[in-house]
């Protein structure tokens, strides 16, 4: 298993990974003493006017309450230390034949890669930053880009999605923005890659129809151009 280098630990992908991941502790940590503050004041006042049985009831859970919002800190404080958003790059590279070259690739993505701002990406990777853990999605032999929209019972969720040759593919949970900014450098960049979402583009992934998908990004780029 490979373990984070010293060559690794002194790059800058390194260092701003560090820096975010602790960023992302305090925001989560202030969040959730926010949070048990606002609870503890509304207890405190009996805002609700609960009786004395209630108040005792509900005396055990705030202080369950607040003792989940302080575990939940050392957590996140833990893991923000602890690099783990390096970690999440680190296990891809381990995945691959050569994992000190991919890691190279990987800092070049990061040191020299386009900003989206949940990540960074070139035209051989994305590198997506959720919360205290990252995510690498290869784009060398991907074949479509979309942003899907979907809706709940809790809200509206929009997840950027990269499919590949046999039916596979890898999907992240990204705000609409974020994908915009992806799916527009792929379009640019990558002019090998269909981008957004087409019916026709759903039965050349059902056929693992290379040659279609491959047809319908030049015919995007053609029509760009010819529109220009």
């Amino acid at each position: 298993m490979r373990t984070i280098s010293a060559t690794d630990a002194n790059s800058k992908m390194f260092e701003d990974l560090k820096q975010i991941g602790n960023k992302t502790a305090v925001k989560r940590s202030m969040a959730g003493l926010a949070g048990a503050c606002g609870f503890i004041i509304l207890f405190y006042f009996n805002i609700f006017g609960l009786n004395a049985a209630a108040i005792a009831r509900w005396r055990g859970i705030m202080l369950f309450a607040c003792a989940l919002v302080a575990v939940a800190s050392i957590v996140n404080w833990v893991r923000a230390s602890n690099t783990s958003l390096m970690r999440g790059i680190e296990k891809y590279c381990e995945k691959t034949n050569d994992p000190n070259a991919t890691m190279a690739r990987m800092k070049e993505v990061w040191d020299h890669g386009f900003d989206f701002g949940s990540g960074r990406m070139n035209s051989a990777y994305i590198i997506a930053l959720l919360g205290l853990r990252s995510l690498v999605i290869p784009l060398e032999n991907a074949l479509w880009a979309y942003k899907k929209v979907t809706t709940g019972n809790v809200g509206t969720f929009t997840h950027l999605f990269v499919c590949y040759d046999k039916r596979k593919y890898q999907s992240v949970a990204l705000d609409s923005g974020a994908i915009e900014a992806i799916t527009n450098y792929i379009f640019k960049n990558c002019p090998d890659i269909a981008v957004g979402y087409d019916k026709k583009l759903d039965k050349f992934y059902a056929d693992a129809d290379v040659a279609g998908f491959r047809e319908y990004a030049r015919a995007q780029r053609s029509a760009l151009q010819q529109g220009s």
